[in-house]
């Protein structure tokens, strides 16, 4: 089934950024289409291979720290991009999955250098 989750995200999803996993195409992509409203931002997605063995759960480690997100999944691939949002309303993150699989999520708030850098990234 397909699944992913969605990081700084505005309200109206007007500008999101979306992690995605298909297992048909064996693709782990960063949809980075509409990451940021600002015209002068390149927006192209990044994608690698990723083919799970049979009966292997997908294990994703995200990390977003300011304007870098980086995906490792299943301790065997890493993809890595830069994202710029321009609403200061561009922090919900959620969870989805096409299909009748679960998904478990644990989310860890990273520490700033200084206290008042910090933006709370809310899940939903």
């Amino acid at each position: 089934d397909k699944v992913g989750l969605t990081l700084l995200a505005a309200p109206d999803n007007s500008e999101v950024t979306r992690v995605v996993f298909w297992p048909d195409a064996r693709r782990l992509s960063i949809i980075r289409s509409h990451s940021s409203l600002d015209a002068r931002v390149r927006r192209q997605d990044v994608h690698a291979h990723l083919e799970l063995d049979p009966g292997e759960p997908l294990h994703l480690r995200v990390l977003l720290d300011a304007s870098v997100l980086e995906v490792y999944a299943n301790h065997r691939l890493c993809l890595a991009t830069r994202l710029y949002p321009t609403r200061t309303d561009s922090v919900l993150g959620s969870v989805f999955v096409e299909g009748k699989s679960t998904v478990e999520v644990q989310a860890w708030e990273m520490g700033a250098m200084l206290p008042a850098q910090r933006t709370p990234l809310r899940i939903a």
